[in-house]
């Protein structure tokens, strides 16, 4: 629209192109560019992506994938994955494999599950309340770091955006002699 109406102006010439840069969210390090790439989920290190990263509990380490795990009772080591192992006669060293390779007598397997099992439910029996706590905790902690995330987010979101209409309002002032006007898309508490 500035083009059809500034146009035959020879002075604003090189304005019009760069002010045509500036909106065109494919254009290299242009301000509509720096905001389109901040809100993409799948551009490296963008606003969204490390929301995204931070929330995903596939992605290793993310907070998300820690509060999974000390939730998961078939995470490695825990008291369950140990009961798992302990009746499988395809886990090395367990009980229900040395009977089945012939290393020990059914009677004396039965005896080691048994105080395999005693052992692992007494780990989890004493430690309940404190796995239940420790699990509150993650949780309690997991929710507020991603409002914190989700905040920031927002606010460098909003910041760009404000940045990029700031840049194109000024040049369009400059052309047109109106600005833009704008209110915050993302509302930031």
């Amino acid at each position: 629209m500035l083009k059809e109406r500034y146009g035959n102006y020879p002075s604003l010439a090189s304005d019009l192109q760069k002010y045509g840069q500036y909106i065109d969210p494919d254009f290299m390090n242009s301000p509509m560019n720096k905001y389109a790439t901040a809100s993409k989920r799948d551009w490296l290190n963008s606003a969204m992506w490390n929301l995204h990263r931070s929330l995903d509990e596939h992605y290793l380490n993310s907070m998300m994938w820690k509060y999974h795990n000390a939730i998961n009772p078939a995470y490695l080591n825990s008291p369950m994955w140990k009961l798992k192992n302990g009746s499988s006669k395809s886990y090395l060293n367990s009980p229900m494999w040395k009977y089945a390779y012939g290393k020990i007598s059914k009677t004396s397997a039965k005896q080691q599950y048994d105080k395999l099992y005693k052992e692992q439910t007494a780990i989890i029996s004493k430690n309940s309340a404190v796995y239940k706590e420790a699990i509150a905790g993650v949780a309690a902690g997991t929710g507020k770091q991603a409002a914190k995330i989700q905040l920031e987010t927002a606010e460098a979101l909003e910041a760009q955006r404000e940045e990029t209409l700031k840049q194109i309002s000024e040049l369009r002032m400059k052309i047109s002699g109106e600005g833009l006007s704008w209110e915050p898309l993302l509302k930031v508490n």
